[in-house]
């Protein structure tokens, strides 16, 4: 299907020119490379269970791994990113409580693009807290600019913490867990780069992918940066 974009797109570009935003960012194991890169799309989990049903002999559910199986947020027909920097936290908690059976891990570099999908949305915060709920997770412009607000509520109802955007370089976000949020599938036409914390691996599953797929590849590069708490650096 045709990408349809937002009414004001020249808004979005305009804004993320000024900002420095250079791209939009999502984490996964990195043996679902494989998988994307058959299917020529990161899929949201509501696209992928339908594929795995539809399409039994694919065996998709042999090497795909969804992050967030809870998905608090009930979007389940989006795909969750982060601009610049992957939100650290849920990075953690992911990486920590597959250990035992996932140690390699990639992040895949989106093209701005994609934030101005007609149907992406997004949250000031993370998409399950009741701030974010309550403020409004949409698609509107000045929802946009409103992640990058000087001083911003983040939190649940029992525990609130005002950020600043102080020492916040202009392309993050104020709260590092602020979402955005893209539905249905991303073409990995938009896969500008990958990530991965060692050469080795960058190596490993970048030869891996060119056994299984005849697409041209983007740099698999390695950025260790992206995989720790201290998102300036990265």
């Amino acid at each position: 299907m045709p990408v349809v974009f937002k009414s004001d797109i020249e808004a979005f570009k305009d804004e993320v020119e000024r900002r420095g935003i250079n791209r939009v960012v999502h984490f996964t194991p990195a043996i679902n490379l494989i998988s994307i890169y058959e299917q020529g799309s990161i899929l949201s989990r509501e696209q992928l269970k339908k594929l795995t049903v539809e399409y039994p002999q694919l065996h998709l559910e042999d090497y795909v791994e969804v992050n967030d199986r809870l998905r608090l947020d009930n979007l389940n027909d989006y795909i969750n990113l982060s601009i610049q920097h992957p939100n650290y936290y849920l990075f953690k908690k992911f990486r920590n409580s597959c250990k035992n059976w996932c140690d390699s891990w990639c992040v895949i570099s989106l093209n701005p693009e994609c934030l101005w999908y007609e149907s992406t949305l997004f949250s000031i915060g993370n998409a399950a807290s009741s701030v974010s709920k309550e403020f409004g997770i949409n698609g509107k412009y000045t929802t946009f600019l409103s992640l990058f607000q000087d001083n911003l509520i983040s939190g649940n109802i029992n525990h609130q913490t005002v950020l600043s955007r102080k020492g916040i370089k202009d392309y993050h976000p104020t709260d590092v867990q602020a979402e955005v949020l893209v539905k249905g599938q991303i073409s990995t036409e938009c896969i500008s780069e990958v990530f991965f914390e060692t050469q080795e691996e960058a190596s490993r599953f970048r030869a891996a992918i060119s056994l299984t797929v005849n697409t041209k590849l983007p740099p698999f590069t390695v950025n260790s940066n992206l995989f720790i708490g201290d998102r300036n650096n990265g």
